[in-house]
């Protein structure tokens, strides 16, 4: 089993496909108005779907030169102004600033044009040799544009282009497919892209190599026995890297593994390994996140999330205290922070935390939740059922809500309320054994024994150290005993 990722280049890459077979379709047989007007339809499509094929219009023109050996510029301008507009929109909802290694890179025009050449000649060699593919690709802090990879990469792109140009009456292929491959990177490529973190991406590839695939086919169609050879191959590798994406855990082991200066891969590993329950190899990651990259925000707070679980309470605290001086809108964090001012019985502290996560998430189901249960232990119980509500109305499947509303109901005196809502609680979650032993209360307190005694037990199959349950079972045998002593003659 893997992971379905990226699907929108899945979208986009089969309307972008569909523009050029619809193009070639205007091409060839005609009348060409409707065909050109159905392969623009296309092109918005795959525009709305995934900026990345903005680079169709300079596909078109390449295939014009070869194999179409046509020059129709006019029909371009359409494909050419939908391309611009879908690249200004892409680029408006980019991000204002830009930090980290893209911070760095932003800084250093050189770098940029170097890292640009560098994707070039990366990815060209990981379709040649496809060995060594990671989930992600951080280059190492303090890097120039002088480093031996960049320089040898400037070369290589270098010494292709001059090939391709002075080869192109001999192999009339190679030119167009050359302006293909690296035009289509060009919108993920660092002269126009800054990721944070990330340089190249093996998902950028999808459409850019489509020209190299097509020459690979044309080359082993004489050759069946060595295509057959190749297939077999890249599917072996194919089935190998698939097994990076069989879960989470091995994700992000793949991706620390090849990018050891991600922050990003440090804290999804550290994410991976606490919802496995290995909270101090958790930490760990976490904070070298921080190491790497000490203003992210996530990472403090999945470190306080796992110190939280192993009952470090002050040091959960200091961290998700961390987290919100570098983004006080985190209304997880503040969560979690009241959640510590709770157990270190700060009560007042964790209601403004709670508030603050409210104000920032107002539909946040756990705040409301755990202020409702804060509030209902300081005994406002009205405040607490409010709370209560919201949370169900933000997440219907809560049981602990139900729960909890019960028993504050109980407390005011409306037992048949309390009632419907243990019953609710039970009916998301029947295992859940204080919805069973409070249910047991009310009914015995309201005169249904035998009802309760139902219950009890039912508390007790689901868990069998349920202190009230034992206690209230136990009670009512022995009260039933001396009630049949008592009936003896």
């Amino acid at each position: 089993m893997a992971w379905v990722s990226e699907r929108r280049d899945v979208l986009s890459g089969f309307f972008y496909l569909l523009s050029i077979l619809l193009y070639l379709r205007a091409v060839q047989h005609g009348p060409r108005t409707r065909w050109l007007l159905a392969s623009l339809a296309a092109f918005v499509a795959a525009l709305l779907s995934k900026a990345i094929v903005v680079s169709l219009p300079v596909v078109l023109v390449a295939l014009d030169f070869y194999p179409l050996r046509r020059r129709a510029w006019a029909e371009k301008i359409p494909y050419a102004a939908l391309a611009v507009a879908g690249a200004l929109a892409a680029l408006a909802l980019q991000p204002a600033g830009v930090g980290g290694f893209a911070g760095h890179v932003a800084v250093h025009a050189g770098l940029r044009l170097g890292l640009s050449l560098y994707g070039l000649a990366f990815y060209l060699w990981k379709t040649l040799v496809p060995v060594g593919l990671y989930p992600q690709y951080v280059m190492a802090p303090g890097i120039s544009p002088w480093d031996w990879p960049i320089v040898l990469s400037g070369a290589v792109v270098a010494a292709v282009t001059a090939a391709a140009i002075l080869l192109r009456r001999r192999w009339p292929a190679a030119l167009p497919v050359w302006v293909c491959y690296a035009a289509s990177l060009a919108p993920v490529l660092s002269l126009i892209r800054l990721d944070p973190q990330q340089y190249v991406a093996d998902h950028h590839t999808y459409l850019a190599t489509l020209g190299l695939a097509l020459v690979a086919g044309a080359a082993f169609a004489s050759r069946p026995a060595a295509g057959t050879l190749a297939v077999a191959v890249l599917a072996v590798l194919s089935w190998r890297q698939t097994g990076f994406w069989r879960d989470s855990l091995t994700l992000w082991s793949g991706a620390v593994e090849g990018a050891p200066y991600s922050s990003t891969a440090h804290n999804n590993l550290g994410q991976a390994l606490a919802a496995a329950g290995r909270l101090p190899e958790a930490a760990d990651h976490f904070r070298r996140a921080l190491e790497l990259q000490p203003r992210h925000a996530n990472a403090y707070y999945n470190l306080g999330q796992a110190l939280q679980r192993q009952g470090l309470t002050e040091a959960a605290a200091a961290e998700f205290r961390r987290a919100l001086e570098r983004e006080p809108a985190l209304a997880a964090a503040h969560n979690s922070l009241a959640n510590c001012y709770a157990t270190l019985g700060r009560p007042d502290a964790a209601i403004e935390h709670y508030r603050l996560a409210l104000r920032y998430q107002p539909d946040f189901a756990d705040a409301h939740y755990n202020l409702g249960n804060l509030l209902q232990s300081r005994r406002e119980l009205d405040q607490a059922l409010a709370h209560y509500r919201e949370a169900l109305r933000s997440n219907p499947a809560l049981a602990d809500a139900h729960n909890n509303w019960g028993v504050a109901l109980d407390s005011l005196g409306k037992g048949a309320e309390a009632v419907e809502h243990y019953r609710r609680a039970l009916e998301i979650d029947p295992r859940h054994a204080d919805a069973h032993n409070n249910l047991g209360l009310s009914l015995e307190a309201a005169g249904r024994s035998e009802e309760a005694v139902v219950q009890y037990r039912e508390a007790l199959r689901w868990n069998p150290r349920h202190p009230g349950a034992a206690v209230n079972l136990a009670r009512h045998t022995t009260a039933s005993e001396a009630n049949r002593r008592e009936q003896k003659p």
